[in-house]
């Protein structure tokens, strides 16, 4: 939303702040805040009282994040000293050594707010520890109320649908087949309201027991995530795979005495974890196409745009 007058230069790394006029003939070397007007020649340049015209009803809103999944994303925690695998029986007393906060959609945020300081976000979490994807499901149909056209959505799901499997509570598993059906049932949903809908395949665990066969079958559900995201290629909806990653991150680690863990407990996140994490979620995040559909400015008939926007 600025505008650049005639013969205005713009030297490399300067940033130009939203709804800010700048004068025929300026030579910027420095950035220039927003709301600005700036007027002079390529001696010197003079930042006047801030501009106030008919732009600025032209602000541009915050850019809005939803993420939706299972505790990976993000979950209030206690520490304890037996590993998050081995579920403690009705009634079972467990000590507690302290409580954290986990998870990698804050760091995202964090990153995108150093990457983009001109541009404002607005990120919510919807995604609930211990969630399948009958809970996402639930997740999406009730965030409506609070955001119900986010830009960018994130759905992270898939551990807790293969590991009740192994932790001996099959009615809560959730099978394959019903996993791909309502996989493409939240993706049909997401797809309706939001601009970007990003598809996270689960990073692999490393637990004591049962890894070997956990993470086969979570390769499984991953890939049926990915062909399900590629059979819709082209209509602003993208597959970011953690497994990969994780598997070379952590073969690499493991190689060296004394390596931080990727996993507080085998299965949940640690906090080097979650900073990969955030870090391949940003490689897409930065790609040059996505940032084209990211910060476009949209244009919408009335009726939509009402609904859309408070006006």
């Amino acid at each position: 939303m600025a505008i650049l007058s005639d013969e205005v230069r713009v030297l490399p790394g300067v940033r130009v702040g939203q709804n800010t006029l700048i004068g025929a003939g300026a030579h910027l070397r420095q950035s220039i805040r927003p709301n600005c007007k700036v007027v002079g020649d390529s001696k010197s340049i003079r930042i006047l009282n801030e501009f106030r015209g008919k732009m600025e009803s032209l602000d541009m809103k915050d850019i809005t994040f939803s993420f939706f999944g299972d505790s990976l994303v993000d979950r209030p925690a206690i520490v304890v000293d037996n590993p998050h695998y081995n579920l403690p029986l009705p009634g079972q007393s467990v000590p507690v050594r302290g409580h954290e906060t986990a998870g990698f959609y804050k760091m995202v945020l964090q990153r995108l707010q150093v990457a983009f300081p001109e541009r404002s976000f607005q990120f919510l979490n919807f995604a609930v520890g211990g969630s399948t994807i009958r809970d996402v499901q639930t997740q999406l149909a009730n965030s409506v109320q609070r955001l119900p056209y986010p830009d960018v959505s994130f759905i992270c799901v898939g551990i807790n649908d293969v590991m009740r499997t192994f932790q001996g509570r099959p009615s809560e598993a959730v099978n394959l087949v019903e996993f791909s059906e309502r996989y493409t049932q939240v993706i049909d949903e997401a797809q309706k309201r939001c601009r970007l809908v990003f598809c996270i395949g689960e990073p692999l665990v490393n637990t004591e027991q049962d890894a070997p066969a956990i993470n086969a079958a979570l390769k499984t559900y991953n890939e049926a995530i990915e062909s399900e995201v590629t059979r819709r290629k082209g209509r602003n909806i993208y597959f970011i795979d953690l497994f990969i990653e994780f598997e070379r991150v952590h073969t690499n680690l493991s190689a060296h005495s004394g390596y931080e863990s990727l996993w507080s407990d085998g299965v949940h996140l640690s906090d080097i974890g979650n900073v990969l994490a955030a870090d391949i979620i940003m490689r897409h995040l930065q790609r040059d196409d996505i940032q084209r559909a990211l910060f476009r400015l949209q244009s919408f008939e009335q009726d939509e745009a009402r609904e859309r926007y408070v006006l």
